[in-house]
């Protein structure tokens, strides 16, 4: 139907229809977020027992130093790019969440329905903030460790 208004109730149904899709999202960027998180486990437990495995041949085997500390630092650039691929992935999902979150607002203004104010301005009430913080967090600790072995032979 080009240029014509469709009648209340199909209208409203077709932007309900919609609101509810727009939920669907919103949930699913939730679960998104934590799946990427469990990537980001995953490859953190990988890496880092393979650096704990360098730290330990290089104690009781023929491996040379040099080997462990390029072992090392591989690992921990690894560990650098899987952090920031997960920190990208959660700050595309933050983008689309507002994205969502403007629509569902225009979604319910269309079929005048109060809604709350959405509390955007505070990135400490988003979960995701403290995870990219957490991230952030590993990746210094492992740099510091890192570093300071490198520094101590």
């Amino acid at each position: 139907m080009t240029g014509k208004q469709l009648p209340g109730s199909l209208s409203e149904n077709v932007i309900l229809t919609r609101y509810k899709y727009v939920l669907d999202q919103k949930k699913r960027l939730t679960s998104n977020t934590f799946k990427i998180l469990a990537i980001y486990q995953g490859g953190l437990i990988v890496l880092s027992t393979g650096a704990l495995s360098a730290i330990h041949f290089l104690q009781t085997s023929d491996v040379t130093e040099a080997a462990a500390e390029r072992a090392l630092w591989v690992a921990f650039s690894a560990l650098a790019l899987l952090s920031l691929f997960a920190v990208a992935m959660i700050a595309a999902g933050i983008r689309a969440w507002g994205n969502y979150t403007q629509e569902e607002s225009a979604l319910l203004d269309r079929l005048k329905i109060d809604q709350r104010p959405a509390n955007r301005t505070s990135i400490w009430a988003w979960y995701e903030t403290y995870l990219m913080f957490s991230i952030g967090v590993v990746l210094s600790v492992a740099f510091i460790v890192i570093w300071n072995h490198t520094l101590l032979r």
